[in-house]
């Protein structure tokens, strides 16, 4: 068994529990990807630039932290307005099964995590907005002995063919280093398939002497019926926090469904 999308739903009504992996509401998705499709901004700048190409991470956090991928149980309330949910994850990291005669655990590297989330439109057409907030338990854990902590606000409203979204994300780690990321976008309708988005995504670390990183983004969707074809185009500086670590990086896409 692995852990992607393997669960067991009990829908009674409006309310689902759930028990699983991969099968929840969760923050792994950038809002202000407007017209980009399944490449988010930060996703094209990693490995980017002229330092350490081939290893560079982006800085910009592209999930709040989270362990909806990990096994677990939770449950999801749909309240009309929005959907609320809870997910629980117990601490420890399962040892895989290596075929031999014999089978050791090892001890507990993993946290005991809880997050909520909520994500609707709260009665406002037009609205998708989400509240998010993780709490992965530091307590116990081999060379950590303080909580992680993910939180997410984001929101992207529509009017006509005008589309304006923005969020941020703040992820503080065990180590008690803190990660912001904020993005702003706006997207334009131009027919039923055409849909262009610019935008700019900021990260920063709370460290000593840390550098922020930005990325200016355009993005252009176009409906080709049983076809979707994007162009995502980001121009990168001081990627990963590391000083005139700069890139531009353009990025095509095409997908269907079967």
């Amino acid at each position: 068994m692995f852990n992607e999308n393997v669960y067991i739903d009990i829908t009674a009504g409006k309310t689902t529990f759930t028990v699983g992996a991969d099968h929840i509401q969760n923050p792994d998705f950038t809002i202000t990807n407007l017209a980009g499709f399944r490449a988010d901004p930060e996703d094209l700048l990693g490995g980017s630039g002229n330092s350490n190409a081939s290893t560079q991470a982006g800085l910009y956090p592209g999930s709040a932290t989270s362990k909806y991928s990990s096994f677990g149980a939770g449950i999801i309330q749909d309240f009309g307005f929005a959907k609320g949910s809870y997910y629980y994850t117990p601490g420890g990291t399962a040892q895989a099964d290596t075929g031999g005669t014999t089978y050791a655990g090892a001890a507990d590297t993993g946290e005991t995590g809880h997050e909520v989330m909520l994500r609707g439109d709260f009665g406002v057409k037009g609205l998708d907005a989400t509240l998010f907030y993780s709490l992965q338990e530091g307590e116990g854990t081999t060379g950590q002995n303080k909580d992680a902590i993910g939180r997410m606000i984001a929101a992207k409203y529509n009017f006509g063919q005008i589309t304006l979204a923005g969020e941020i994300k703040r992820n503080t780690s065990s180590a008690a280093v803190t990660t912001l990321g904020t993005s702003i976008a706006a997207g334009y309708a131009v027919n039923k398939d055409v849909t262009v988005a610019i935008g700019q995504a900021k990260a920063e670390k709370d460290q000593p002497g840390s550098i922020n990183e930005t990325n200016n983004f355009v993005q252009i969707g176009y409906n080709l019926g049983p076809v979707l074809a994007g162009l995502a185009y980001s121009d990168g500086s001081d990627i990963g926090g590391v000083a005139t670590n700069d890139a531009k990086v353009l990025y095509l896409q095409l997908s269907t469904a079967f």
